[in-house]
């Protein structure tokens, strides 16, 4: 039986939403020093998020 593509792509797309709602967590609570480092860390690894991305969602909430 063939694997039902849809819905691992679903949970790529949720797990990605959740992680990003848990970093503007961390940004809001961090530290401006910590603020900086975790920017960075994310610089490696997501280049496409950026600070004004995380300040944004940030203060929508």
């Amino acid at each position: 039986m063939a694997r039902d593509h849809r819905r691992s792509w679903l949970q790529r797309r949720r797990k990605r939403a959740k992680t990003l709602k848990r970093l503007q967590q961390r940004y809001e609570k961090s530290r401006r020093e910590e603020r900086t480092l975790l920017v960075e860390k994310l610089r490696r690894v997501a280049p496409w998020l950026t600070e004004e991305h995380l300040q944004a969602k940030a203060r929508a909430k």
